[in-house]
């Protein structure tokens, strides 16, 4: 019992080390594409999340986006 606790709990930290190198390779590409096009990074990132956190989803095809928007 004790062992299965101790695997949930490392799943549970690997999808969160996931989740944060994902959200960190976004606000790499918004980072790349604020200075591409002369925008103020933090007023960009305001109006693409309206100030809320956003599902993985949304964080994969915002990824997709800019990856396309930068080419």
């Amino acid at each position: 019992m004790f062992a299965k606790m101790v695997d949930r709990l490392v799943q549970y930290a690997n999808m969160l080390i996931q989740e944060e190198q994902v959200m960190d390779q976004l606000l790499e590409l918004v980072h790349k594409y604020c200075e591409q096009r002369n925008l103020i990074k933090d007023a960009y990132i305001q109006g693409m999340t309206s100030g809320k956190d956003l599902d993985a989803k949304t964080v994969a095809t915002l990824i997709r986006y800019h990856k396309e928007w930068m080419r």
